[in-house]
């Protein structure tokens, strides 16, 4: 029992270091994260990547403090932006997990051969794309991103018409 003194008072000590360490990485997330007005969506996925391997990190120290500090009997330290961020970064990863799949699936579109050209299967991945995007949830639907992947299907979508006018065996002769 003569060591728990000790533990609580390097539990205190790191306690203040991570306060710290958490407004440094919210004022870093905040004026230079995915949610930066003006960058791409490009850019913006590559920061939700970058961004949520920090904040696993973070929330790995903030579940490990949260507990030392109930086993000593103090009082838990709340970060509410904190866990804004985590609501936020899960929300860009469904977001920035489905702009890059249409992004990636369209782009290989643009290698396939005109006689190899499976027009029900764009036509299948398609319907799936817009379904996946009408069920991300609604915050989401005022963001930039959004508006970018919804008109990238939307235009693929009035592409397809003519993929399918193009693909027919008539136009091979």
């Amino acid at each position: 029992l003569s060591i728990q003194p000790n533990f609580r008072k390097d539990l205190v000590n790191n306690i203040t270091i991570y306060r710290d360490t958490v407004d440094d990485f919210i004022g870093d997330y905040d004026s230079k994260g995915p949610m930066e007005l003006g960058i791409t969506p490009q850019e913006a996925s590559e920061r939700v990547s970058i961004f949520q391997v920090k904040f696993d990190d973070m929330w790995q120290k903030y579940e490990t403090y949260s507990g030392g500090e109930e086993l000593f009997g103090l009082n838990v330290t709340e970060y509410p932006e904190l866990h804004k961020t985590k609501r936020e970064l899960t929300l860009l990863q469904k977001l920035y997990g489905l702009y890059n799949d249409v992004i990636n699936t369209v782009n290989s579109y643009y290698d396939i051969l005109w006689h190899e050209v499976d027009i029900e299967q764009i036509m299948m991945e398609l319907v799936d794309f817009q379904n996946k995007c009408r069920k991300l949830p609604k915050g989401l639907k005022d963001w930039e991103a959004f508006l970018d992947l919804k008109k990238k299907i939307d235009d693929f979508n009035e592409c397809c018409p003519l993929l399918e006018m193009m693909a027919n065996k008539a136009m091979e002769k």
